[in-house]
């Protein structure tokens, strides 16, 4: 006959609760379970965010400025990043999207949302990879440029590996 062993390690129910659950993989053409920081001065605006995001399963924190991202996201680097340009003071929404690329190590996908229409901010958005979106945010308009940054970035991510 054959023999097999398994080794187990012991532990509490509690101990179990807190183990790691692995993040869902973001298949193309959806949004569940993507993390979604979203950044905005505006607490009216982050409440708008957090239900239409929530709404589409999206794994949604919020920040009020480029100093609150890193309690809300913990330990989690985000999916994709939607922040508004102009922040509180002299704070710009793209200035803290490269702060958050910075800690994380690697490209995020971002969309700045902004209501001004100057070129000038569009070809800064551009030179650093970002999409920009203009105010009033169309709710179609938003899902569908998340669900295209998200899928290319998991093409990127199959071709890589």
């Amino acid at each position: 006959g054959s023999v097999f062993s398994v080794t187990v390690p012991c532990g509490t129910l509690a101990e179990a609760a807190e183990a790691a659950v692995p993040r869902p993989v973001i298949r193309a053409g959806e949004l569940t379970g993507a993390v979604v920081l979203c950044i905005d001065d505006n607490p009216d605006v982050r409440d708008g965010m957090e239900a239409l995001l929530g709404g589409w399963n999206c794994d949604v924190r919020t920040a009020a400025a480029g100093s609150e991202w890193r309690r809300e996201l913990g330990g989690d680097a985000p999916d994709i990043i939607v922040a508004d340009y102009h922040l509180a003071g002299d704070e710009k929404g793209p200035d803290v999207i490269t702060e958050v690329c910075g800690v994380y190590e690697r490209v995020i996908p971002a969309i700045i949302v902004t209501a001004d229409p100057s070129e000038e901010l569009r070809e800064e958005a551009g030179r650093r990879g970002h999409v920009v979106l203009a105010k009033p945010v169309k709710p179609a308009s938003l899902r569908a440029l998340m669900t295209r940054m998200l899928a290319q970035r998991a093409t990127v991510r199959r071709a890589a590996s």
